[in-house]
């Protein structure tokens, strides 16, 4: 190292270091060519629940007509299998277990 080299390093301090990368980022928000092209949040912001005229839904609604409601129950009663009558009117298993509890159907006996 020359002696002109050794003359000219100053050591930084934290407050200097500071600086100049804010001197950095702010040369590179401004030539976006170069580096980021829009400026970064530091610290995520506290998410606040912003309370709403909207009730909390509590419960569910089936839209089905009666008509079709009928036709599952007429089915679940003959004794046709719950996975057949969930795949013959494209309903899920639980959306089934559900109109059986609203509607009050028995829940009848497993064959084994």
């Amino acid at each position: 190292m020359t002696q002109f080299q050794a003359d000219t390093i100053v050591p930084q301090s934290y407050e200097s270091r500071c600086k100049a990368l804010a001197r950095a980022v702010r040369q590179r928000l401004m030539n976006p060519k170069n580096g980021i092209s829009e400026r970064k949040v530091g610290r995520p912001t506290k998410r606040t629940i912003i309370p709403t005229d909207k009730p909390i839904r509590k419960g569910f609604k089936i839209a089905m007509d009666p008509l079709t409601i009928a036709e599952i129950q007429a089915a679940y009663e003959r004794g046709t299998p719950i996975e057949a009558i969930c795949e013959r009117f494209h309903i899920s298993s639980r959306t089934f277990r559900r109109l059986r509890q609203k509607q009050g159907w028995p829940i009848r006996e497993r064959i084994r």
